[in-house]
């Protein structure tokens, strides 16, 4: 019994996770669209918004894309590696062909690439809590 309260005790005394500077908790919003193929670029019109979100605390670390509709609907959720490189925060999904940058004045560069095309999308974010689960299509890795 008494092993059990001294966990309990350790539990409660370590408190919830609080948020940093470092952490990234962003809805963004896409403002234009180029699609790139071997025969040249031309603009698009976007489809997409994004979600990007981490965290990390010692020995932890959370991360999360979602691939949206306009408007943060209709999401598809993966696990993104994140690197800070430079001034840019990267959310990268290598099995998938894309990555995201973030700069640090909330401008969002998307890059994916489907087969010999390859789609380069613009945007702005702003802080934001993710969208609710019941927006999600699908969980994917």
């Amino acid at each position: 019994m008494k092993g059990y309260l001294s966990a309990a005790v350790l539990i409660l005394s370590t408190g919830p996770a609080t948020a940093k500077d470092s952490d990234v908790w962003r809805a963004c919003s896409i403002d234009s669209v180029q699609s790139c193929t071997p025969t040249g670029c031309s603009p698009r019109r976007p489809t997409i918004s994004v979600y990007i979100g981490y965290h990390q605390q010692t020995g932890f670390e959370r991360a999360v894309y979602l691939r949206c509709a306009v408007g943060l609907s209709e999401c598809d959720r993966y696990y993104p590696v994140v690197r800070q490189v430079g001034e840019f925060i990267v959310f990268s999904l290598p099995e998938h062909s894309l990555f995201s940058k973030l700069d640090k004045n909330d401008r969002l560069v998307d890059v994916a690439g489907v087969q010999d095309t390859i789609f380069i999308s613009r945007g702005r974010c702003t802080e934001a809590a993710p969208p609710p689960a019941s927006r999600w299509r699908s969980w994917r890795h």
